[in-house]
């Protein structure tokens, strides 16, 4: 009986190597031949140190800043440990900043127009020109924000 199941055993044997260590080691060596900024967490760096992430979004909860949309996350919000689907990544809409932009104007001391003016210059069109709405990511908005007010 257990020389008729070898050949199975050796079967996912192979397959297990193959599919559970050389693909993934693969695809991860492509990536970051490829892609290597998105294959690493697409981090947003100051003075060689890691500020955030272009793909997870972050609390923001102080009146000077945009505020990110609300955390799907547990069992901690924004964490990216633990992102998934059903979290919301880190851009807002340009209506959801637009509702925002009276009170960052007010607490940083800024004329609204000068704030919707950086809104304008950190906010991204449609992908590739036809997908989704144009949106702002809120981190690289209040990063705008702290160097403008340099």
């Amino acid at each position: 009986m257990f020389a008729s199941m070898l050949p199975a055993l050796r079967m996912l044997a192979v397959l297990t190597v193959l599919t559970g260590i050389v693909y993934p080691l693969v695809v991860t060596g492509i990536a970051q031949v490829v892609f290597p900024r998105t294959a690493n967490g697409s981090l947003i760096v100051d003075a060689d140190k890691a500020v955030g992430s272009d793909l997870i979004g972050q609390p923001f909860d102080d009146p000077k800043y945009f505020w990110s949309r609300p955390s799907a996350t547990s069992p901690m919000p924004y964490n990216g440990a633990s992102s998934s689907g059903s979290n919301q990544g880190p851009h807002i809409s340009v209506a959801a900043a637009d509702y925002q932009v009276a009170r960052v104007a007010k607490a940083r001391n800024m004329s609204i127009d000068d704030v919707r003016s950086i809104v304008a210059a950190n906010t991204s069109g449609r992908t590739f020109g036809i997908l989704g709405e144009p949106r702002v990511n809120v981190l690289t908005l209040n990063r705008a924000l702290d160097h403008a007010g340099k």
